[in-house]
Formats: structure tokens, sequence, C-alpha cells
């Protein structure tokens, strides 16, 4: 009853009230309830170079590798039947997996919504984007950070912005052809110092095409706390945040301050990563797999839900004390999220 009620509240309040009560009955009953949703990388490849992105930097340790559909589909097969949404990507282009729609359709077949992030910098037939409808993709997210060749490409190196709108026309086109509802299509334009002019402009852009439009406020990378940068956070924050102070994350406004939000992690009790290669990671900030928490194709999904490493670091975002031997995790070392004294 309390989590129906939870889902009719704003977004933002729901996901604090949502952490608030994980804690509450991590606290009473030391259990974590399976996810609702998860992400998974179907590839650590990108085709772009953007230059605060570990996979456009070429700063991931981790070996570059398409997921074969045979562990894709173990994967999925192990998953809880509380999965009702599959995010399937993290540091990688989706469309570069030549099995992406074999795995969405496998995906819709357990009646479970499929959503895809990408720059959608891909020159493909007509039957590609269709092959987009007829998988049943729920939502595609694309990456869209500006209106012009010259400002577009100041993040998404290597990216072409005609070839993106010509895409997405192609898909929208090719949608109403086929008078499908989805995929739900979202320009998500993520405001920087470059592109901030450019705002008005793309939204009277989705109005043309006929596509929905959202703005992303940009991180600057400092919750990716296993690589190194070049550049520090003011010199970040210098090259890329946008003048104007709305679209600015509150952690980056005033004097930087550590840990970057006051509330706990999140990710630990609501959901997980998956890497290319079956690696579970805590959080979609990881891209280091040396750092995993368990193998999903080694393991049953509960083993490593609510294994040692999750305990610990669990432990260090509630009340509950880790009465066994201290396990080092990365998240050991997290300063996004705010501890809790124990």
């Amino acid at each position: 009853m309390i989590k129906k009620v939870i889902d009719y509240i704003n977004p933002k309040i729901r996901a604090k009230i949502k952490l608030r009560y994980a804690l509450f009955k991590y606290y009473f009953t030391k259990k974590v309830s399976f996810p609702n949703w998860i992400a998974m990388d179907v590839t650590n490849i990108c085709n772009l170079k953007c230059p605060l992105c570990p996979t456009g930097l070429n700063k991931s340790k981790s070996k570059k590798i398409m997921m074969p559909f045979d562990n894709f589909k173990t994967i999925i097969d192990k998953l809880p039947s509380s999965i009702k949404l599959i995010l399937l990507c993290d540091f990688g282009e989706p469309f570069l997996n030549p099995n992406i729609f074999e795995m969405i359709n496998y995906i819709k077949k357990r009646k479970i919504l499929t959503k895809i992030d990408s720059n959608f910098n891909i020159k493909k037939d007509d039957k590609f984007f269709k092959n987009i409808i007829i998988s049943g993709l729920d939502i595609l997210n694309i990456s869209l950070d500006g209106c012009s060749q010259k400002i577009y490409e100041k993040y998404r190196i290597g990216g072409n912005l005609n070839l993106v709108i010509s895409n997405i026309k192609r898909l929208v086109k090719i949608k109403k052809k086929l008078k499908s509802k989805n995929p739900k299509i979202t320009w998500i334009f993520m405001v920087n110092r470059f592109n901030e002019h450019e705002i008005e402009k793309a939204k009277e852009k989705t109005k043309e095409i006929g596509i929905n439009f959202r703005i992303k406020k940009m991180g600057l990378s400092d919750q990716c706390i296993d690589i190194k940068l070049d550049q520090d956070i003011e010199e970040r924050k210098r090259c890329w945040l946008p003048r104007n102070k709305k679209y600015i994350r509150k952690c980056y406004s005033g004097k930087y301050k550590l840990p970057l939000y006051k509330s706990p992690c999140h990710h630990l009790f609501d959901t997980l990563f998956i890497s290319a290669n079956g690696n579970v990671l805590p959080c979609c900030y990881l891209s280091n797999e040396s750092l995993s928490f368990g193998n999903i194709l080694k393991e049953s999904f509960e083993d490593v839900w609510n294994n040692n490493k999750y305990k610990y670091s669990r432990s260090l975002f509630s009340y509950n004390k880790y009465k066994s031997s201290e396990i080092l995790t990365i998240c050991s070392k997290c300063e996004i999220f705010k501890k809790l004294t124990r």
C-alpha cells in the first residue's frame, strides 16, 4: 500500500521517500528488496570521444567487448520478477551491438520495459529504424547537445549533428507509417557553457520534428571515483558549466564541498549495474570491472545482491553495523553520498 501511494508523488520527492523507506526497512529487518530496474551495458564500446566520459577518454581499464547474445539471455533469465525496466546502456553505445534488437525482443517477452540512451550517430538503412520500432523498444533518449555542428561537437567529439537529426526524422517517419506509439523519443539537451544559447532553438526543432525535449544539467564526472581526469574540478567547472545558474547542479553552485549530496547512496538499495562481461557494479559511475561485487553469469542474482560486499557497503550508508570483518569496497572511498555515523 505504501509503495502504491509513493508512485503518485513528484519523482524527486518519491525517490527520497523510497530511499528513507528502504533504509527504515533495512534497519529493522536487515533485508533489502530486489530492485525494480537495472542498467546493463550490452557493449562498453562507443563511437564518440566525449571529453568527460571514461569511455571517450579511454580511461576505463575494462576490456572492450560486445556482450554475446547467449550471455545476455543467461543474465535475463536470472533476473527476479521484481524487475520492471532495463536500461540497456551505461558506458557504451548500445546500437553498436549487432544483436541489440534480439536483446530488446527477448526482454519484451518477459513484459519488461526497455530503455536506451543513444548518441544516434549511426549510418543505417531504413530496415534498422524499422527494427527499432518492431523490436518493442519503449523509451529512446537521444543525447543531442546543440543545434549547430560547431557547438554540438564541443562535447560530442566525433559526432555529426546532421546525421543525428536525419536519423531522428527517419525514425519518426517510419514510426508514423507503422502507427506505433513506441518508442517514446526524447531529445536530451545537456546544457554546457558552449550551447546554452541554443536551448530555445532546440526546443523549436523538437516541436518541428514531433518528439519530446528535456534539459539535463551537466555532471563533471567527479562521481567517477575509479578514474583520474587530467583537469581538476575547478578547471572543469570553469570550462564546462553554463553561465545561467538555473542550469547548474546545486552541488556545483558556490564553494565545492564533499560529499556532493547530503543523502545516503540510493544505488545500493534500489538498483544495480551489469557490465558487458556480466560483472555487477554497485553504481553507474564505475567503469573499472575489477571493482565488481560479483558476476551474474557465474552466480545467482540473489547471491550477488545479498553478498558480504553489498552488506558491508550498505552499512556505510545506514545505521546497521556490519558484524563480520571489514571488507574494503570502492564504496569506502565514495565521496558522492553522505555516509551515516554508526
